[in-house]
């Protein structure tokens, strides 16, 4: 699928931003500019829920009003609230690694930098799209995932369990022995040789994979099973 220039995953979706800023909520409305299948912002989840159709994603802002009461009942072991039937995405402005790691854990369908630009947003869309169209299951979602993260170099694997553990670069370089600048660079690496532009693709990919941390981090990188 051409991301980059295909209107067609934004119209399979409706849309649903979540965000008490008006100013992100304008941003978002103006990028769109009437390609999406529909889109409905605003500040509170109040309303939300009588407006869900079967297709939709809801984009929301990360905040401890919202995504964080989800960490908090992932992190103590409870089923996270139904609040949406629909996949979700987070995003905030420069968000930590280890936030991204728990939202996404939560039960985020992938989290964005903030702000993003449209090509960034349609890649995730695609993504469930995908997941929406041809229904795979767990077994060949690991398999794929495992086949991309094959071409990845036994170092890159090792920064790759660090960070989908939520450590940061210069926890990653103390516990590896490395400086934190070369994490930053294996990071950047990585994103290219797998073709993807956000931490969150990167991360939805080990957690598919079930990459297994390095016994350095709690040393060689490898995948469960």
């Amino acid at each position: 699928m051409d991301i980059g220039g295909d209107h067609q995953v934004l119209r399979a979706f409706f849309i649903v931003q979540i965000d008490d800023a008006s100013a992100r909520r304008g941003v978002l409305a103006d990028m769109l500019g009437g390609e999406a299948g529909g889109l409905f912002a605003c500040s509170s989840l109040t309303g939300v829920v009588r407006r869900q159709s079967d297709r939709g994603v809801m984009l929301v802002h990360d905040c401890d009003d919202l995504v964080g009461p989800l960490i908090g009942r992932a992190e103590a072991g409870v089923p996270a609230s139904p609040w949406s039937r629909w996949p979700w995405i987070a995003y905030s402005e420069g968000p930590a690694v280890n936030r991204i790691v728990k939202a996404m854990r939560a039960g985020a369908a992938g989290y964005l930098e903030w702000p993003f630009d449209l090509g960034t947003l349609k890649t995730e869309l695609a993504h469930l799209e995908c997941h929406a169209v041809f229904r795979p299951s767990g077994r060949r979602v690991r398999e794929q995932a495992r086949a991309r993260l094959a071409g990845l170099t036994r170092r890159e694997l090792e920064v790759l369990g660090g960070v989908s553990s939520g450590l940061s670069s210069r926890e990653i370089g103390e516990r590896l022995g490395i400086r934190a600048r070369t994490v930053e660079l294996h990071r950047s690496t990585f994103k290219r040789k797998l073709g993807m532009r956000s931490l969150s693709e990167v991360l939805r990919l080990a957690f598919e994979a079930e990459l297994v941390p390095s016994p350095a981090l709690w040393g060689p990188g490898r995948l469960a099973g």
